[in-house]
């Protein structure tokens, strides 16, 4: 004949004994609805954050036309190119 097992010293949750001690453990935890309170201020949470989502890609696209603007005054205008060298032509016929 087997003698019964103390709930505290079996480890298995799968004992018949401990079913009885702890009978949560093998049950999974059911839904619990929250109260209304709780439900508005997790909408209005949510509200916040697309806001703010918006507000951070709107400063990103900012921050991309800037930067695009610093680049272009950053390379400065473009140097006119240099005169040609006066040839001897040239310099004849300008002296006349």
């Amino acid at each position: 004949m087997s003698t019964p097992i103390s709930p505290r010293s079996c480890t298995s949750l799968a004992c018949p004994s401990c079913t009885r001690v702890f009978p949560s453990a093998q049950v999974a935890p059911k839904a619990v609805h929250q109260d209304a309170q709780t439900d508005a201020l997790v909408a209005e949470l949510h509200a916040q954050l697309a806001q703010m989502r918006e507000r951070l890609d709107d400063t990103i696209k900012q921050r991309d036309a800037w930067q695009g603007i610093a680049e272009r005054l950053a390379l400065g205008a473009p140097k006119p190119p240099e005169p040609q060298p006066m040839t001897w032509w040239r310099w004849l016929r300008s002296t006349e």
